[in-house]
């Protein structure tokens, strides 16, 4: 899967990944998710659905933060 959730959902995003302390705000879409890291997104109730139904069953958990 590529990042570059901004282009397609408006969405904002960060990648994680907990093996190397590393942090790339806003990845492009041209970043390839490796196993193991997260991608944490920001964006309204609608473009969040959205990205769920196209992550299907590759989505492992939400955590939703309050306004």
């Amino acid at each position: 899967v590529t990042a570059g959730v901004g282009d397609q959902f408006g969405l904002r995003g960060a990648l994680y990944s907990p093996a190397e302390p590393e942090l790339i705000a806003n990845p492009s879409s041209d970043t390839r998710l490796a196993p193991g890291q997260r991608l944490v997104v920001m964006g309204s109730q609608g473009q969040l659905e959205a990205f769920g139904r196209l992550l299907g069953p590759a989505l492992k958990s939400v955590d939703v933060m309050a306004n």
